[in-house]
């Protein structure tokens, strides 16, 4: 395969240096269905890139011809063969012998959008020179494109062969170990595994035991199980389809030989050997206790030499109260005690009355065998407490002969694998969840950037057409300019404000700076900062006021509330229409305070009003959003009320019926305290002052000089660091406005500068910078500075701090 799309198709790929990374690159698309790189949707190049960048198996089936994808973590499914000619292969042609059995299931998935899902699923494969029995836990998860249809199916797979042939070779050994302590001769040895082979690797034994007469019942010699083929069929299996074992004792004495019939689908690899290599030990371990049971003695003998040697946990109850008589080393390791001498309940006393009880002795009392698949079995631990386990037994009860005299109990201990299992079921819940909360995520972001866009974009239209009028000569047109300009970048700042006040709100750096304020004056304020909106779509507005209500909070943080909220009322409800405000002690508390705000515009749907005040979250809006908003108002009061102690709950009849928001806090302050309460500080008259102003940004710089030279200072500009330090020499200023991110030397280091020449001692320092977060403004006044003044700068808060004869703080 040769390169035969540019590196520039895929920058939308990282390459994360794994195999299949470079594979796909190497792929010649444009001769497959997909078509060429370039052509790719956006869905099939996530898809793609997902895939690539997971570790674990995954594979991808994309369009109508499902042409194939997969990562490294899926490399070792294939086997020898199929890798790496199956990158860009359709399916039918590198599956075809199994299109039969997953054709069916993919197409399911293409044509109804949902999710399946095979656990431990027999799909037998083709790898290694041979069709293998391969056993697989699988999902196939429709991709969808954007437009919502199915671009591809989506493979998540985990290959199970080896847990599934452990638990199918566990469960031969487990009913081999059952059966073989009740046979009395070798056929019944040898018919007790031919009973057990269904379904194991083995199709057919033949076997041969060396016995002595009256030791295995006399019936030494050859011995054909009803399993095996006939003696022809037998001559023509391939010799790497029969493995010939030695039946042997644990002491290593030959007893004869098993001839197994491999299952044509399963390799003949150490492990099968070492399996089969198991049950000529426990057809050895049987021979030997028959030989040794001419008397009772001797096969109980026999019997306790085999459960306690077997690879599984194994006990054996006698009598009516189940009293262990043998427990073998790992039945002790499975369940942490010992048991032996003890009867059952004595044993497990955190069993006694629960179903595992009732499975023992039910199958001592009916003489019934029981297999238990995956029993919950909560033992009790050391410290007091419980641990589930979960276990696959058997309970064979043994008879002598007429009645039950003992249980022989088999177990192996899944707990691992069930948690391993239900923790990949968990894993796969979270990741769809995941999944879903990721598009969500991404359509949110998507919808907020693209509103972000649009709402930057309506001031600047403006702004800019103001900016050629100023190059006119007519007065009208300059002030007309002026006055948009001003008016649109106040919009620009509020804007950036609800931004960063959502960030401080969220990141908890928001403080309440509380004072005590007439009631009036905060819903004045407010309806100055919304009064154009009202003005512009013509509002008949109604307000009442209670007398003499005054109130301790943050007066600034409830204007905003207020304003807020009269500006949402204004913008969802048709011009002309009405908004009334009112303010009153609530009647059920005398020191809290109610603010209503109430339209009769368009209303709230319910679906909605759960969510309203929600970030980002507005009603219905025109297409050219004329009135503007991030969806960030009704947050921002939410936040800002709960501070104060408050709540703010929404009300609306329906759509068109209008809206209501209601504001409860606590605060309100009686008469006599009120008069009490101190009044806020005045700053003292205004001040002529020489001022440096240091910005990078020359537009910003000049246009902030000629603002206070128009009020009467005397100002000098410098751009960077060097030409700071030659103005403080030249100027000598008594105030200094330093910008932080100045290139090269930032203005801390300038400041530092400055006080290490001894220039601009007497000087007063203030921080100017874009970022004006709690710690920004803690970290300026440690540094020395005395204000910090964040951008665009609030003129009305600089000619406030720049009257004061000494400014302490910002």
């Amino acid at each position: 395969m040769s390169t035969l799309s540019s590196e520039g198709a895929w920058r939308w790929l990282p390459d994360n240096g794994t195999a299949t990374s470079r594979l796909v690159r190497e792929v010649d698309w444009a001769a497959t269905a997909v078509g060429p790189v370039d052509g790719w949707s956006t869905g099939l190049r996530g898809a793609v890139a997902m895939l690539l960048h997971a570790s674990y198996p995954m594979f991808l089936w994309w369009g109508p011809e499902l042409v194939q994808f997969y990562n490294d973590g899926y490399v070792p499914s294939f086997g020898r063969g199929r890798h790496p000619a199956a990158m860009g292969q359709r399916g039918r042609d590198c599956w075809s012998e199994i299109w039969d059995v997953i054709g069916p299931q993919i197409e399911s998935v293409r044509a109804t959008g949902r999710p399946v899902q095979f656990e431990d699923a027999l799909v037998p494969i083709t790898r290694n020179g041979r069709l293998e029995d391969v056993f697989w836990t699988y999902t196939y998860t429709p991709v969808f494109e954007a437009d919502g249809s199915i671009g591809g199916v989506l493979v998540i797979v985990h290959e199970t062969t080896a847990s599934v042939v452990t638990a199918r070779r566990r469960r031969l050994v487990g009913e081999v170990v059952g059966a073989l302590p009740t046979a009395r001769s070798a056929h019944a040895l040898f018919d007790a595994v031919a009973r057990a082979l269904p379904g194991s690797d083995f199709a057919w034994l033949i076997g041969h035991a060396q016995g002595t007469p009256g030791a295995a019942g006399g019936d030494g010699g050859r011995y054909a199980s009803a399993s095996a083929p006939d003696r022809d069929a037998v001559r023509a299996v391939p010799p790497d389809r029969v493995l010939t074992v030695p039946i042997v004792q644990d002491s290593g004495e030959r007893r004869g030989e098993l001839l197994l019939g491999v299952a044509a689908t399963r390799p003949c690899d150490d492990a099968l050997r070492d399996h089969a290599a198991l049950l000529g030990l426990l057809l050895g371990n049987a021979l030997a206790r028959l030989d040794a049971s001419a008397a009772r003695v001797s096969a109980e003998h026999a019997r306790t030499n085999l459960l306690m040697h077997a690879p599984v946990g194994a006990a054996l109850m006698v009598g009516p109260d189940l009293r262990f008589e043998l427990a073998n080393r790992r039945y002790v390791e499975l369940i942490g005690r010992e048991v032996v001498g003890q009867t059952w309940r004595g044993a497990f006393p955190e069993l006694v009355g629960g179903p595992v009880e009732a499975l023992v002795f039910g199958a001592y009392e009916r003489g019934e065998v029981y297999r238990a698949q995956e029993q919950l079995v909560p033992l009790a631990t050391p410290g007091g407490g419980s641990e589930d386990h979960y276990f696959d037994f058997n309970l064979i009860p043994v008879r002598t002969d007429d009645h039950v005299d003992c249980v022989l109990v088999v177990a192996v201990d899944l707990t691992q694998q069930v948690r391993a299992r239900r923790a990949l079921e968990q894993a796969g819940v979270e990741r769809d969840k995941l999944l879903a909360d990721l598009e969500t995520a991404s359509a949110a972001k998507d919808h907020f950037l693209a509103m972000l866009g649009h709402e930057l974009r309506n001031p600047l239209a403006p702004i800019v057409t103001a900016l050629e009028l100023l190059d006119t000569r007519d007065r009208a047109s300059v002030d007309r300019a002026k006055e948009v300009i001003g008016r649109q970048v106040k919009h620009v700042v509020r804007l950036v404000d609800d931004l960063l006040d959502i960030a401080r709100l969220t990141r908890g750096l928001v403080e309440l700076r509380t004072d005590t304020v007439a009631v009036a004056t905060i819903v004045t304020n407010a309806l100055e900062i919304a009064n154009e909106l009202i003005t512009t779509r013509r509002h008949r507005l109604a307000i009442d006021v209670g007398d003499g209500l005054t109130w301790h909070g943050d007066p600034t943080r409830m204007t905003q509330v207020l304003a807020n909220l009269l500006t949402n009322a204004a913008r969802y409800t048709e011009p002309g229409g009405d908004i009334a405000v009112t303010a009153a002690a609530d009647p059920a508390a005398a020191d809290r305070l109610v603010l209503t705000v109430r339209d009769n515009g368009k209303g709230i749907e319910e679906p909605l009003l759960a969510r309203i005040f929600e970030s980002f979250v507005q009603g219905p809006r025109t297409v050219d959003r004329r009135d503007g908003g991030l969806g960030l108002g009704l947050a921002l009061a939410q936040n800002l009320v709960t501070m104060h102690g408050g709540t703010i709950r929404a009300h609306s009849a329906g759509v068109g019926r209008g809206s209501e928001f209601v504001v409860t806090l606590p605060g309100l302050v009686t008469a006599s305290a009120a008069a009490a309460a101190p009044r806020a500080r005045r700053p003292t008259d205004r001040v002529r002052r020489r001022i440096l102003v240091v910005d990078d940004n020359v537009d910003a710089a000049e246009l902030l000089g000629d603002v206070l030279q128009l009020h009467g200072h005397d100002v000098a500009i410098a751009h960077d660091g060097p030409q700071a330090v030659s103005a403080f020499e030249r100027f000598h200023p008594d105030t200094a406005i330093l910008d932080i991110g100045l290139p090269g030397m930032d203005g801390y280091e300038l400041l530092s500068a400055l006080r290490e020449r001894g220039a601009g001692a007497a000087c007063q320092y203030y921080a100017l910078t874009g970022f004006a977060q709690s710690d920004d403004i803690a970290r300026a006044r440690d540094a020395g500075f005395v204000g910090h003044l964040s951008k665009p700068v609030n003129l009305d808060r600089l000619r406030e701090l720049l009257g004061r004869e000494r400014a302490t703080d910002s």
